[in-house]
């Protein structure tokens, strides 16, 4: 329960924190996930990326890392999340297409949407 509310609490204080101090404590993180993650799963990932991108060893391995250095950046944004509202979320996230899901929905049928994030 204690750690509930540890997340709260950085929750808290990075939705108040200047940018240079988000960033700062998402490099930090990102850096902990690459110390963190196990040898095996780093070389699984890397095989992995090799196999789908066809791309050198080296190349595969700073990929790798830098998607778990990428991760400290998200976790940033999800501990933000509490500051999205109806209001604001248009500012963050572009939507295209809706007016198909609205005559799906309409014709009350049932949808299945799919959709990427980058």
């Amino acid at each position: 329960m204690l750690s509930y509310y540890i997340v709260k609490l950085v929750s808290k204080l990075l939705c108040i924190a200047p940018g240079f101090i988000r960033r700062g404590f998402a490099a930090f993180l990102g850096g902990i996930a690459v110390v963190a993650v196990p040898d095996w799963r780093m070389e699984m990932a890397q095989a992995n990326i090799k196999e789908c991108l066809g791309v050198s060893e080296e190349r595969a391995a700073q990929i790798a890392e830098q998607s778990l250095r990428r991760f400290g950046r998200m976790v940033v944004e999800v501990l933000r999340f509490p500051l999205l509202n109806p209001d604001n979320i248009g500012q963050l996230v572009k939507v295209d297409g809706l007016e198909y899901l609205d005559a799906a929905y309409k014709q009350h049928k049932g949808v299945i949407m799919a959709t990427g994030h980058y």
